[in-house]
């Protein structure tokens, strides 16, 4: 079974790695395959260098890959920021097959989600910095840094050694560049949120007040639909008594014309001799004259009339009574 010999090199020195299947390797790295394009196919066992990462990562890794094989899958969850970025070096070295997305998913998330003080910074850009935009995580960083200044999520200390280191050991100038568009435009963007959010608030305290408003016009309109009812209820039962008022005047008026004296009780006489002279007949009417006849006797007593005079006025009332009640004479 053909093999391949692997190798490290930095500068002029060389260090062997591992002897590893020919068809393992080459299932699980894209590197290792293409450099096998430029190998004699007659050599076993090949030999292959790698450049560009460390030693001690790179052949755990390789080591791993014999071991998982074909489920070759790295673990990262928990690791240090150190680790996690060192583990991506290597795999993305290799060309590592099946793809670990997850591995630079963690990087990723990890400095989106904690402060970055100077060793951190120093990690990231050792590891990412020659690729700078092209790198996702480079470019999180930036972000994360101008999102934590601008927010003062740093310390006055914290905010000088950052500055400090940053400019001792990793002057680079694409660097700050990045790092002072990303505050300009963070700091824009909080400033109109700023503008938004007090935008938001006067415009809810003006619907308050015209909700407000709104509210009391219709509970005055309430009360001077209910002042009017109460008006228009008074107003029914003042012209009902005025009425009730009148109709008793102008009984009161009739009886005095009739009679020519202001009866006791004239209504009851009424109603009496209405209800009689409708189921009596002439006795019923003649009960009626009595009525009158007493009811007049105290007046006749007083006036000094001849018995021509009171016979007169009492034919004329009987008369009149007689055709309120409807009998014929």
């Amino acid at each position: 079974m053909p093999s391949i010999n692997l190798f490290l090199r930095e500068g002029a020195k060389e260090a062997f790695l591992i002897n590893i299947d020919e068809t393992i390797i080459s299932k699980h790295s894209s590197t290792v395959r293409e450099a096998l394009k430029d190998c004699d196919p007659k050599q076993d066992p090949k030999k292959i260098y790698l450049f560009g990462v460390a030693f001690t990562p790179l052949r755990y890794v390789l080591h791993e890959i014999v071991r998982k094989t074909p489920n070759v899958h790295f673990k990262v969850a928990g690791d240090t920021l150190f680790r996690a970025v060192v583990l991506l070096q290597v795999v993305n070295a290799l060309g590592v097959e099946p793809k670990q997305n997850h591995i630079e998913g963690y990087v990723t998330h990890y400095i989106a989600n904690n402060k970055l003080l100077p060793k951190d910074i120093g990690i990231i850009e050792k590891a990412f910095g020659p690729q700078e935009i092209a790198s996702k995580p480079w470019r999180v960083m930036i972000h994360q840094l101008a999102y934590d200044v601008v927010h003062q999520n740093y310390t006055n200390g914290e905010r000088e050694e950052l500055a400090r280191e940053t400019d001792k050991h990793y002057p680079n100038l694409r660097l700050h560049l990045n790092m002072k568009k990303k505050i300009e435009a963070i700091e824009e963007a909080k400033a109109k949120k700023k503008e938004f959010l007090k935008a938001k608030k006067e415009a809810s305290k003006e619907a308050a007040k015209e909700r407000k408003a709104a509210a009391e016009l219709k509970k005055a309109a309430a009360e001077e639909k209910k002042q009017f009812w109460k008006a228009k209820k008074e107003a029914q039962k003042a012209a009902a008594e005025e009425k009730r008022l009148a109709e008793e005047k102008r009984e009161q008026k009739w009886w005095e014309e009739a009679n020519g004296f202001r009866p006791a009780t004239p209504l009851l006489v009424t109603v009496k001799a209405a209800e009689k002279g409708k189921t009596g007949g002439d006795e019923d009417v003649e009960e009626a004259d009595a009525d009158v006849d007493k009811g007049s006797e105290g007046e006749d007593e007083v006036e000094d009339t001849d018995v021509d005079d009171k016979e007169k006025k009492r034919e004329d009332a009987l008369r009149a009574l007689r055709m309120t009640v409807g009998v014929s004479e």
